[in-house]
């Protein structure tokens, strides 16, 4: 298995990673020569192709509850499904985004957000912002209707591209998904 070393000079996404008091990165393991590098093992992220990792996934939905406490962030358990529902509606094609602008290429941006841990209360686009209240019980049968539709495309298929990332795999956006999926699954404590 490789393993990449990225060397933080910078704060990592903003608001996610900062130096503790002593100045140093949490989770960044402190080399012989005093300094710190994050190893980011390829290889090992998850899919929601994956049936096992998505059975696991569709296990935790099945735990959300509408009262389900978060654990950081403004959005309810209804509108993190909308959110969550609308992000896999867009990289399904069903709906579109403008393009955003990155201060950084769209290929470091890709990397980080595939490969570092996501931050909590990461920035999202404006389109994907949820405004209002939904109903819950919709948007959870919503979001395994969308899922099942989501997997039954092929990997090596044309997929949409996306507002961040231009042009990307179904590989690439199947980790995307899983990975967003995961972060809000945590954050609604499921």
């Amino acid at each position: 298995m490789r393993i990449f070393y990225f060397q933080p000079t910078f704060p990592l996404l903003g608001r996610g990673l900062k130096p503790t008091r002593l100045g140093c990165w949490p989770n960044i393991p402190l080399r012989s020569s005093g300094t710190r590098r994050a190893n980011i093992r390829f290889g090992t992220m998850k899919m929601l192709h994956d049936p096992l990792y998505r059975a696991e996934l569709e296990k935790r939905l099945a735990a959300l509850r509408p009262d389900s406490p978060r654990k950081w962030g403004k959005m309810s358990v209804d509108q993190m499904l909308w959110h969550v529902n609308t992000t896999l509606q867009l990289h399904l094609g069903e709906i579109t985004a403008a393009t955003a602008r990155t201060r950084l290429p769209r290929r470091v941006i890709k990397f980080l957000v595939l490969n570092l841990p996501w931050p909590r209360g990461a920035p999202t686009l404006a389109t994907l912002v949820a405004k209002q209240q939904y109903d819950f019980a919709d948007e959870h049968k919503r979001c395994l209707q969308l899922i099942d539709k989501f997997t039954s495309k092929k990997l090596d298929e044309e997929w949409p591209e996306n507002p961040i990332f231009g042009k990307v795999s179904g590989t690439d956006l199947s980790r995307l998904q899983a990975k967003h999926l995961d972060h809000h699954l945590r954050q609604s404590g499921v």
